[in-house]
């Protein structure tokens, strides 16, 4: 489960995303100023409306854009994703097309420079696109391939355990490492449920919950394997390893 380290990666870039979303919003707003300036002054007044309508078509599909990136992040397979990917890198493609036409309408001045600086924003916020397109995939295929499939593995590794601990140990002994035992098991559980309510919703505080109840966990395992005997001892180390 070393992927649960990098649970958080998918919300910086979340954030990240909904920053050069804001800072776009802003430098197109500066151009259509600048643009109603110039039409009122009846001076490039058709290059002005030119760079305007390019510029709101770009900031158009750079929501469309950003409206499939939400798509992606609460994907639950990767058939999924690659679906959202495909609108995603569509919307970003024309949302470039449509700022190099705003480029060239605008030409110099403050429009030219300010769509200069939303073109860098831009080319950033695809950047951080596709990263996060590639850490969704590798989240939720790790997922699939590693954390669903130990499931069984540990019921069963925990049921055998269960089921040898009043045959092995007796009195406090036996009630210590139970104790221990349903401790382990209640973080096993909360990781569980952490990580499909993050890969549900994104939730940074679910991320937060895992990374601490894996934590716990690898405490209480190796508790639970130092305080065991014999046979007993073995089923632990086996319900470590697959929790």
């Amino acid at each position: 489960m070393r992927f649960l380290r990098n649970l958080s990666v998918a919300s910086k870039l979340a954030v990240s995303a909904a920053v050069a979303m804001a800072l776009l919003g802003t430098l197109v707003f500066l151009v259509v100023q600048e643009g109603r300036r110039a039409a009122e002054a009846q001076s490039g007044e058709r290059a002005a409306v030119g760079a305007q309508q390019s510029a709101a078509a770009m900031v158009r599909e750079a929501m469309a854009a950003n409206t499939a990136w939400r798509g992606i992040l609460i994907a639950q397979s990767p058939e999924t994703i690659f679906r959202e990917a495909e609108a995603l890198r569509n919307a970003m493609e024309a949302a470039g097309a449509h700022m190099e036409n705003a480029l060239r309408a605008a030409g110099e001045g403050q429009a030219g420079s300010a769509l200069a600086a939303a073109r860098m924003e831009l080319q950033s916020l695809a950047g951080a696109f596709t990263s996060g397109v590639e850490t969704r995939i590798e989240t939720v295929s790790r997922r699939d391939r590693g954390f669903f499939p130990a499931f069984p593995l540990f019921d069963q590794a925990l049921e055998s355990a269960s089921a040898n601990l009043p045959f092995t140990l007796n009195g406090d002994a036996r009630e210590e490492v139970r104790d221990i035992l349903n401790t382990f098991v209640a973080s096993v559980n909360e990781t569980r449920l952490g990580i499909q309510r993050f890969l549900s919703t994104d939730d940074p505080q679910a991320a937060t919950r895992v990374r601490r109840a894996v934590a716990q966990g690898r405490v209480h395992a190796r508790r639970l394997v130092s305080v065991s005997e014999g046979p007993l001892q073995s089923d632990m180390r086996r319900l470590a390893d697959t929790g």
